[in-house]
């Protein structure tokens, strides 16, 4: 009996100290505790966990402004931009899920966030791109589920508190908690209470291996995506506008139906990735899906709904790769596919502002329709002047 009871004794003090300490350390970015300098303070594994812990950390914030997309709005969009001063903000981007996915997290911080009035929604050429079939380019992920409002019932909700028990009492969250302490002062990505990814990553690449490698995997991928199978906006069968469209009208119904106002914007490319796309044949499909977004938006005229085009070739866009040094930072991209906060920063201010004087164009205004068509025109004339200037530089060619 004295036996079983020292064994009680000792399990019950194990799971406390287990506990208490993945608790305190909170490596996975659930931040149900302080956090402080230099013990707890930089999570690198909780980029590895947001799929996990961003459903319910907005449940927590409720904010007021959403930022939603993917890595590029993970990464790009800070919370904490001036524009968003007295207001609570959340960025639940997330890396490498679906158009159907981001929109289903969308509908589960309205439901979750009774205060939420603004979500600002970066959109993405290859999340609405379909197969003759309609298939989309990544299969829709629905083990996400669980964790949204629409998941009710005793199995889901076992799920969810297995998954968020499993974040405090298993030997894998006790490995990450000691390893979240011992990279405290390291270089490397870091998710933030509010959702921002540091992206720090990049920082250390680029200094040991330079920008090249970054620019080849990214205009690589470009290249093997669209190479595997014919894309396009809808399907063969007849339909006028593929499910990816029919989401995002639904999405647009919703917000307008509740008043919150959605910001759409398309993610400013590096020019080196439209060229990439243009080099697969695909340049006059990312024209028509931009022409796509304007009309849809544009037939569904609201003072709850905007959208922004910060793609194209401007001065942030063309910035230069500047690969003959390989060991020097870019201003405003990180590499191709992502930008960094400082060029987040302005694509906000412009939103915000409702000025696209500098950075930006709103396509939503029937009125701007004339401008639209220019635009589109001189994207067609200027990806091939920048093909030819970029032959000339020797820049990066992916064979």
């Amino acid at each position: 009996m004295t036996y079983l009871k020292k064994f009680s004794f000792i399990t019950i003090l194990l799971l406390i100290g287990v506990g208490g300490i993945n608790w305190f350390i909170d490596p996975f970015g659930m931040y149900w505790s302080p956090t402080i300098s230099n013990i707890n303070k930089v999570k690198p594994e909780a980029s590895n966990r947001v799929r996990i812990s961003k459903p319910y950390r907005v449940e927590h914030v409720k904010p007021d402004v959403l930022l939603m997309g993917n890595s590029r709005v993970e990464m790009g969009l800070s919370p904490y931009h001036p524009a968003f001063e007295g207001k609570k903000v959340y960025n639940l981007g997330l890396a490498g899920a679906t158009l159907h996915s981001q929109i289903d997290h969308i509908y589960h911080a309205i439901n979750t966030s009774p205060n939420l009035e603004t979500i600002v929604f970066g959109l993405d050429f290859f999340d609405f791109l379909v197969t003759p079939t309609g298939n989309e380019t990544n299969a829709t992920k629905t083990s996400y589920g669980h964790r949204l409002f629409s998941a009710e019932g005793f199995k889901h909700a076992k799920q969810r508190y297995t998954e968020r028990l499993a974040l405090v009492y298993s030997v894998d969250a006790l490995i990450s908690s000691l390893f979240t302490m011992s990279q405290q002062n390291s270089v490397v990505d870091s998710i933030g209470p509010f959702g921002l990814n540091s992206a720090q990553s990049y920082i250390n690449i680029v200094k040991s291996e330079g920008k090249k490698p970054l620019f080849k995997q990214k205009l690589g991928f470009v290249k093997e995506k669209l190479s595997q199978k014919p894309w396009q906006l809808t399907s063969n069968e007849g339909t006028p506008i593929s499910p990816k469209f029919e989401k995002l009208l639904e999405l647009i119904n919703v917000v307008q139906s509740k008043k919150i106002t959605l910001h759409l914007f398309i993610n400013p490319y590096h020019y080196s990735y439209l060229h990439a796309i243009n080099q697969q044949g695909y340049f006059e499909l990312y024209l028509q899906w931009k022409t796509t977004l304007a009309n849809v938006v544009r037939d569904h005229q609201s003072q709850y709904i905007t959208l922004w085009d910060f793609s194209g070739f401007n001065q942030y866009t063309l910035e230069p790769e500047k690969l003959m040094q390989p060991h020097q930072a870019m201003q405003w991209y990180w590499e191709p596919a992502h930008y960094n906060v400082e060029l987040g920063n302005i694509l906000i201010s412009s939103i915000f502002s409702g000025s696209s004087s500098d950075f930006g164009q709103r396509l939503d205004n029937q009125a701007l329709a004339p401008n639209f068509n220019t635009e589109i025109q001189a994207l067609k004339n200027s990806v091939h002047h920048w093909h030819q200037l970029r032959e000339q530089l020797q820049l990066i060619v992916i064979q």
